[in-house]
């Protein structure tokens, strides 16, 4: 954290600043180079100028994406899944771990990544509510102006389905 003087010298601002660990730290922690570390840092300071980025930061930043729709439900999602700690905001190293395990984990490492995404509570099983919400946070990622229209009970509809079928495989 850095501190800093206002106009007034009498009155202190407080600015958060996060300076990630060193590039060969994190190239042994994720299956980037580090030249491509040094690129996506540097992508990720110009939209998060402090090193850190807050959820709803994070959900502004992902909702660009998505326009049409709602991305506010699935991306506090993915943010609660990146956010190891529970603090609040997502650092360079969480965020380009989780990004490396995505795009070049094994199989098992996504799998489990996805797993963590639908198993909100983190007890190791994914609960019709938990399927619900996030089924739901991804419909509403497509908005409303998808062919064919999804109606509000779709979502819900597709959770029943899924249990119906699995249930002996899902809690």
């Amino acid at each position: 954290m850095e501190n800093v003087l206002g106009d007034n010298e009498a009155e202190e601002v407080v600015i958060n600043r996060y300076v990630p660990e060193s590039v060969e730290s994190m190239c042994r922690q994720t299956h980037y180079t580090p030249r491509e570390v040094r690129m996506i840092y540097r992508a990720f300071k110009q939209e998060c100028p402090t090193g850190i980025v807050y959820e709803q930061q994070f959900k502004e930043l992902y909702s660009q994406y998505f326009p049409l729709g709602d991305a506010r439900p699935f991306s506090g999602l993915l943010f609660s899944n990146i956010d190891h700690n529970r603090n609040g905001w997502i650092t360079f190293e969480q965020f380009i771990c989780s990004m490396s395990l995505l795009t070049r984990g094994t199989l098992s490492e996504k799998l489990r990544w996805v797993f963590n995404l639908y198993d909100l509570n983190g007890d190791g099983f994914i609960s019709r509510d938990e399927l619900t919400n996030v089924v739901v946070a991804v419909h509403a990622l497509l908005g409303t102006h998808t062919l064919p229209t999804l109606l509000d009970n779709t979502a819900r509809n597709h959770v029943q389905r899924i249990f119906k079928v699995n249930s002996s495989n899902i809690s």
